[in-house]
């Protein structure tokens, strides 16, 4: 159950940034992090989320909290050697 509301907040965090809502994109995903935090599920969940706020806060101009998710989403690929193959793509973007 808890799983379908996390995918749910995602899918909603998703689809509002391309309305122009972008404070309520990065609200679901901020609920959707919680979740996916709580369960101790898939890291690499954790990792697209943290990507997918990053990328609300770029169009949001706010290029701080931008660089910070997007180091937080980084360091979580590394800590949990999710496909380290892909790693070095990320961190030269």
């Amino acid at each position: 159950m808890i799983t379908k509301t996390r995918s749910c907040y995602h899918s909603l965090g998703l689809a509002h940034p391309g309305m122009g809502n972008l404070n309520s994109g990065l609200k679901f995903f901020k609920r959707s992090l919680q979740l996916i935090e709580k369960l101790l599920v898939d890291h690499c969940q954790i990792a697209d989320n943290i990507n997918n706020m990053e990328a609300v806060y770029h169009k949001m101009g706010d290029y701080k909290s931008a660089k910070e998710q997007f180091q937080n989403a980084v360091a979580c690929i590394r800590s949990y050697s999710i496909n380290t193959q892909a790693l070095p793509l990320v961190t030269t973007i």
